[in-house]
C-alpha cells in the first residue's frame, strides 16, 4: 500500500493552528505586561510586550534600553539566563514568536506527511497468512513484499501524523506534540513571572 505525496490539509486546520499559536504568544504578552505593571510600572507603555529578539545581544540591549537591568536585576537575569527568548537561546519559544509573525501574513499550512498502516495481513494461495507493514516517511514508501496472487485478509489500521510544512519554523515537527510542548513552556514561563511578581511585592 502506498500513499501520495504530502498534501496540505483543509484551511480550517490552518486557522485553528494560527489561533493556537497567537493565543500562546498573547499569553506571554499579557504575563509580561502584568509583570512590568507589578515590578516596574514607570516603564509601562503601549509598546510593552514580551521581549522576543533575534539575538542575545539584541535582547540585552532592549532590556537595558528600558533600564530593566537597573530597576529589577532579578527580572533582567531571569529573561537573559533562563527564558532566553531569542534565536539560539530557547529556540522553541523563539519559534512560537516566528510562527505568530508568519501567521499574520500567511496561513500556517500543516501537512499530512507521515503515515503508517499496522495489522495489515494477506493470505497467499497456499493459505498462509503474512503480516505486513506499510510505512511512508516524507514521501518515500516502504512496503513489505508479499507473494503474487495474495488476497487481503485484514486491512489493518492507518495512522498519520500532521507536521509543520517546509519553510516554517519547526518544519517537519509533529504539530500536535509540538503545540502541547509549547503550551507547557509558555505555562512555565508565566508561572515563573508570576512568582517573581509575588516575591517583588
Amino acid at each position: 500500500m502506498e500513499y501520495g505525496p504530502a498534501e496540505a490539509l483543509p484551511q480550517e486546520i490552518s486557522l485553528v493552528l494560527g489561533d493556537a499559536v497567537h493565543n500562546l504568544k498573547t499569553a506571554l504578552d499579557l504575563a509580561w505586561v502584568e509583570t512590568i505593571t507589578a515590578l516596574i510600572p514607570t516603564i509601562l507603555d503601549s509598546h510593552t510586550r514580551f521581549p522576543f529578539r533575534d539575538t542575545k545581544d539584541d535582547l540585552i540591549n532592549a532590556l537595558q534600553g528600558r533600564k530593566i537591568h537597573e530597576s529589577n536585576p532579578r527580572l533582567f537575569n531571569l529573561v537573559i539566563d533562563d527564558v532566553q527568548p531569542y534565536y539560539g537561546g530557547n529556540n522553541a519559544i523563539w519559534s512560537l514568536h516566528a510562527l505568530d509573525i508568519r501567521d499574520k501574513h500567511k496561513l500556517l499550512i500543516p501537512v499530512l506527511d507521515w503515515t503508517s498502516r499496522s495489522g495489515l495481513q494477506v493470505e497467499d494461495n497456499r493459505g498462509t497468512i503474512h503480516d505486513l507493514t506499510s510505512v511512508r516517511t516524507r514521501g518515500h514508501a516502504i512496503v513489505d513484499r508479499f507473494p503474487a496472487g495474495s488476497k487481503i485478509k485484514n486491512e489493518g489500521k492507518t495512522f498519520f501524523e500532521v507536521q509543520f510544512e517546509a519553510g516554517l519554523p519547526l518544519q517537519g515537527a509533529p504539530v500536535l506534540y509540538t503545540m502541547q510542548q509549547l503550551a507547557q513552556i509558555v505555562h512555565s514561563i508565566v508561572i515563573v513571572l508570576e512568582s517573581l511578581c509575588l516575591v517583588g511585592k
